[in-house]
């Protein structure tokens, strides 16, 4: 593994550490469905997830 990935393997556990225990249950239940999800589904889920993302930002800087 090279730095940079453990750099940011590194962030993303502190990040999850940093949950709360309703916010964990969210996502372990969303990251169960991704890891048992088809191809398909799992194209479909990070499209989702973009989008998501991308309206809650919008939604930020038009505040």
């Amino acid at each position: 593994m090279e730095q940079e990935d453990i750099v940011t393997a590194a962030r993303l556990l502190l990040g999850f550490a940093k949950l709360s225990k309703t916010e964990v249950r969210q996502f372990t239940t969303s990251m169960n469905q991704y890891l048992f999800a088809s191809p398909l589904a799992r194209r479909q889920m990070i499209k989702m997830w973009e989008e998501e993302l991308h309206s809650l930002s919008t939604k930020r800087t038009d505040s």
